[in-house]
């Protein structure tokens, strides 16, 4: 029996849309079994591949921006090897093929199937853990804080896929579980984040909502922020929270270890006119140092690792995809790339980091990708003047 030349066409184009997920999986196992063979092996294998499609196609835009881009963080970062010494060669390496897994990302957008299923396979494992009564210190080989952080990376993915479809689609459950399980793994910018997505949704489905339903939804905003800021704010002492804040002084949750180290970087960093172009050395920052060279901070890490160049380049890049999706009003992917923004602003997880992909892809999507894709995208109906998606 012969498969017509679509029916294969669209398996080719589902795996290869599949495989970034693969990868985010492997690096799940990583953080769980601290074993790195898959993960490597896998980002290197999918990079390949990413970039062997790259450029054997020839009907694709923003092709010279993509690869002047990563040629870009590459070279930046082999200059850092042998100047600052922050990083390794074979980091360069990682960064290369993690942009290759992006290349994949914006040739084969991930479908909403994919994402969804991807998304509770993750929380029903975090779920598993917990019903087992696993502590949330114990789950991952690193903090406790990268619970929020994996579950972001498959949720942001799963809300910008919706991007175009009924508003109706846009399910709640998902972030709700998101936002649960960030209190449980105690990080405040996993709360923070989850609480902004969730939040986003929220004020995306007032635009559909009867009045009674605004109303409700209001009511429920207004309860997600007061909770959200009861749980993270340090300056409650009414002996009511006491019960919560105390758990989460104890996990260190409250302390401002932060602060400090990004005090450190400022000061140390703007000292010194060699520091800002080059990115300062982590010999030269004890406090960050003592915390294996992580600044709690992934646009920090950018700066240590790269330079002023590609960090000024990235930031006005982001800056400009936000604004486009509001143009468009694709609040959805305006919203998926704000909240992965917030998250990074309080872990080190992107650059050369397995989070590199999905944030290089929620920024370059406006303009680097299939021809095909971008008609596509173009014929989808858009939200209307009152923020309403109509059906697809």
């Amino acid at each position: 029996m012969k498969l017509s030349r679509g029916v294969v066409r669209f398996n080719f184009n589902w795996c290869c849309a599949l495989l970034p997920f693969l990868v985010l999986f492997a690096n799940l196992a990583r953080m769980i079994a601290q074993n790195n063979i898959i993960y490597f092996g896998s980002i290197t294998i999918v990079g390949v591949i990413g970039f062997f499609l790259l450029l054997d196609k020839s009907r694709i835009s923003g092709k010279p921006l993509f690869l002047s881009l990563t040629a870009l963080f590459c070279a930046t970062a082999a200059i850092n090897v042998f100047l600052v010494k922050n990083v390794e060669l074979t980091n360069v390496a990682q960064e290369a093929a993690l942009m290759g897994v992006t290349a994949l990302m914006l040739l084969y957008k991930p479908t909403r199937l994919q994402a969804w299923a991807s998304y509770w396979i993750v929380a029903v494992i975090f779920l598993s853990y917990y019903l087992r009564g696993y502590h949330p210190s114990r789950v991952l080989s690193s903090s406790s804080n990268y619970i929020s952080v994996i579950l972001i990376l498959f949720i942001v993915l799963y809300y910008q896929a919706l991007e175009g479809c009924d508003v109706t689609l846009l399910r709640l459950a998902p972030a709700v579980t998101c936002f649960l399980f960030s209190v449980w793994g105690r990080g405040r910018g996993g709360i923070l984040s989850s609480a902004i997505l969730l939040v986003g949704l929220l004020l995306i489905r007032i635009t559909t909502a009867s009045k009674r339903g605004r109303r409700l939804l209001f009511v429920a905003i207004l309860l997600i922020i007061a909770a959200t800021a009861v749980i993270i704010a340090g300056t409650y002492s009414l002996s009511r929270f006491s019960w919560l804040l105390g758990s989460y002084q104890t996990e260190g949750l409250l302390d401002v270890s932060r602060a400090g180290m990004w005090k450190e970087y400022i000061q140390t960093t703007f000292d010194s006119a060699y520091n800002v172009v080059f990115g300062t050395s982590f010999s030269q920052m004890p406090l960050i140092s003592r915390f294996s060279s992580n600044p709690h901070n992934s646009f920090i890490y950018l700066h240590l690792t790269h330079g002023i160049l590609p960090t000024v380049i990235l930031l006005v890049l982001l800056v400009r995809s936000l604004v486009t999706y509001m143009k468009k009003k694709e609040y959805m992917s305006a919203l998926a790339l704000f909240v992965l923004c917030v998250r990074a602003f309080t872990d080190k997880f992107i650059f050369m980091q397995y989070g590199m992909p999905v944030m290089m892809y929620l920024i370059l999507a406006p303009w680097v990708g299939s021809e095909q894709r971008f008609r596509e995208e173009n014929e989808l109906p858009r939200r209307n003047t009152a923020g309403v998606v109509r059906s697809v």
